[in-house]
């Protein structure tokens, strides 16, 4: 998850940090490492044998000095050597990859119903499955838990804190992906990095730094999903008039699926495609006049935004056409509250206690992780599986690579130098439309501002928010466009 603040909210709920506070620490019982479980996936090519293995890794600084012990959970086939290896990690700044463990790729996940319904108790059904959609037959697969998160801990005497940024984080990933490979004997295997939420700052970053000093890792692609690469520019502050304009579709979008929107007879990307065009043209224009805009026009945008978004044109004229994700999430529908991370669960609002309803989601993948571990991979630790890295509790407990008005925060140009050091380098760019933290139209944004080669880079979107995984067709869409955007990477073509 990612931390989104925002002035026109001091909830927590808002930040991605706030869920991974959600449950602290697993408690697992007493094991050693590393431990091992074989079985069988279930692939579109059919049954595949594989070897889980739950290890630790030891990392260097860039004073080649030991800085942590990363513990992992890697799923590896008897494959040639040189077969693609994913390396997956989620955001927070910092959490563990329980979220992408538990609901991608791999062996088994943690299924949720289609049904948004939230119980009683604000929670939602669960339970552990084989996964139809893995894809064991075709890359081996690493999900990692960055230093103090998980298993992993940092260095004795080193102090936590010291890999609290973008660049130090970034690095020990990076050294511990060249060092896996070279445990493992797959010096030789395509690499790609996978990186959700914050883990897309870290994956753009882990990525030059592998081509900057690590060259002999064999990198081929980065998957980014939920990105947050350009959120600089999406960050909803009030005259930042791109961020609203990034957000509109997500807007549009959410309202139709609550029956508030005059545009929900189209298709979900038919209406996407409608709110982008809009946003791009006579909304931007609008928004970039500020006070200077005329009547008409004004009142024009504001009537086409209440028929998108189901919020009243009035509102929009009293707030010059401006309305914050934030905002949004409690105006859309009265006494009700939106979930951020997935706009299409509801909770009832109390403002003394605003909740994400999809916070539910991320707690069945926490309590579904610890299952697995203990009932599926039979594995126990006297030590905590932590949720949370101590010590960040917000955004300025992390480094992010700037400190001063002309800091540059385009975390999109590590890609820039990938692209122009790897010629045959692929990018994947994937979003969940009902996401109000990394919106789809943002990403939109991300590829048609870059000068990444249009054939290299795969953008799409899929029902579901922030970990649209969690929808079951998405899943399978999701799984199949990953698949051919291996293939296309590492034998040129879809």
């Amino acid at each position: 998850m990612l931390c989104a603040q925002t002035k026109e909210s001091s909830l927590k709920s808002a930040c991605g940090i706030a869920l991974a506070l959600l449950i602290s620490t697993v408690t697992a019982n007493a094991a050693g490492l590393p431990h091992s479980k074989e079985g069988e996936a279930l692939t579109k090519s059919g049954p595949v044998k594989y070897t889980a293995t739950i290890e630790q890794v030891r990392t260097f600084d860039t004073d080649g000095v030991h800085s942590a012990d990363m513990v992992v959970t890697s799923y590896t086939t008897e494959a040639a050597h040189d077969k693609p290896v994913i390396f997956l990690f989620n955001g927070g700044p910092i959490v563990p990859s329980v979220y992408l463990h538990m609901g991608l790729l791999s062996p088994y996940r943690v299924a949720f119903p289609d049904s948004t319904e939230l119980a009683a108790d604000n929670s939602v059904a669960w339970q552990i499955e084989k996964n139809p959609y893995s894809v064991l037959d075709i890359a081996d697969l690493v999900y990692v838990d960055p230093p103090e998160t998980g298993y992993s801990r940092v260095a004795e005497g080193r102090a936590t804190n010291e890999f609290y940024s973008v660049t130090a984080d970034a690095q020990q990933v990076a050294d511990f992906i060249t060092n896996w490979l070279k445990q493992h004997h797959r010096e030789q295997a395509p690499v790609f990095l996978f990186g959700e939420s914050y883990g897309t700052m870290r994956a753009t970053s882990a990525a030059r730094q592998l081509v900057n000093n690590y060259q002999q890792t064999n990198l081929q692609g980065v998957l980014l999903f939920g990105q947050a690469v350009n959120m600089v520019e999406y960050s909803q502050r009030p005259n930042n008039v791109i961020s609203y304009v990034a957000s509109l579709p997500t807007l549009a979008l959410t309202a139709a699926y609550h029956g508030k929107s005059a545009y929900g007879d189209l298709t979900e990307e038919q209406l996407f495609d409608k709110a982008w065009q809009f946003a791009q043209n006579q909304y931007l224009s609008a928004l970039v006049k500020g006070r200077a805009i005329s009547e008409h026009q004004l009142h024009q945008v504001a009537k086409e935004l209440e028929r998108f978004t189901g919020i009243s044109h009035q509102f929009y004229i009293e707030n010059r056409l401006k309305i914050s994700k934030v905002q949004f999430r409690t105006a859309l529908l009265p006494g009700k509250i939106l979930g951020y991370y997935d706009a299409r669960y509801v909770a009832d609002y109390d403002p003394e206690q605003a909740v994400d309803a999809s916070r539910a989601l991320s707690e069945g993948f926490q309590k579904g992780h610890a299952d697995y571990l203990k009932n599926k991979l039979g594995y126990a630790s006297p030590e905590d599986y932590i949720l949370s890295a101590p010590g960040i509790t917000s955004l300025a407990d992390w480094e992010w690579g700037g400190n001063s008005p002309f800091s540059h925060f385009n975390y999109a140009a590590h890609l820039d130098e990938v692209f122009a050091e790897v010629s045959d380098f692929h990018l994947f760019v994937g979003s969940g439309h009902y996401d109000l933290t990394t919106t789809s139209g943002a990403a939109t944004y991300l590829v048609q501002q870059s000068s990444w080669p249009e054939q290299q880079v795969m953008l799409r979107n899929y029902v579901g928010g922030h970990m649209a995984y969690t929808v079951d067709k998405s899943a399978r869409e999701l799984t199949d466009d990953i698949r051919s955007f291996i293939k296309s990477a590492t034998q040129g073509e879809e």
